[in-house]
């Protein structure tokens, strides 16, 4: 991970493979540490913009974690919220948000209606519907990731103030101009 942030993907790459390697000799291929490593693979993937690499690797990280934690697990949750976010990238919105609403699924089971998590898929769920521009539907859930981030964190958190400069954008499509400053202010004045 210390490569991808700084940004030595190729080095990076090496080492999750070589990761991959140990851990199949180890465990064998159906092992969660392995899925792990996929997923970390996927990761510096679709921070490269390659995006159907990304695609196979959260792909196989996910049929390991199905195999081996069953379909209730949080690890599966995050691949499939992986997947939603890398088929939102390639412009697939339907299947984006099926995989975004298995991921809302998993966690509201797991974690309850008031974990960072559940916000973080009603964010990925809402910006699919943004690019739609179905924006009552994406406000709806900007302003659900919100709630939850509010109770969470408090007003001054950077996940808030991305929430409220959401909302912000929102409205500024509908051209509500004056709720649209309203949470536009909002998210410049939260201290980061």
């Amino acid at each position: 991970n210390v490569y991808k942030y700084m940004a030595e993907y190729t080095e990076g790459l090496n080492y999750i493979q070589k990761a991959v390697q140990i851990r199949e000799r180890l465990y064998g291929k159906q092992h969660p540490d392995v899925a792990m490593c996929y997923n970390m693979e996927g990761n510096i993937w679709l921070d490269q913009g390659k995006y159907h690499n990304a695609l196979a690797n959260y792909n196989e990280s996910l049929q390991i974690r199905l195999k081996f934690l069953g379909c209730d697990h949080p690890s599966v949750a995050s691949s499939y919220n992986n997947i939603g976010i890398t088929l939102f990238e390639l412009g697939n919105y339907s299947e984006a948000l099926k995989n975004h609403q298995k991921a809302l699924k998993i966690r509201v089971n797991c974690f309850g209606n008031s974990h960072p998590d559940i916000a973080a898929s009603y964010n990925n769920i809402a910006a699919v519907f943004y690019d739609q521009k179905k924006y009552l539907l994406a406000l709806k859930y900007y302003n659900k990731a919100l709630e939850i981030r509010l109770l969470f964190y408090g007003e001054n958190h950077p996940d808030v103030a991305a929430s409220y400069n959401n909302i912000g954008n929102v409205y500024q499509e509908h051209k509500d101009y004056e709720k649209a400053q309203e949470s536009l202010v909002k998210s410049l004045n939260i201290k980061l």
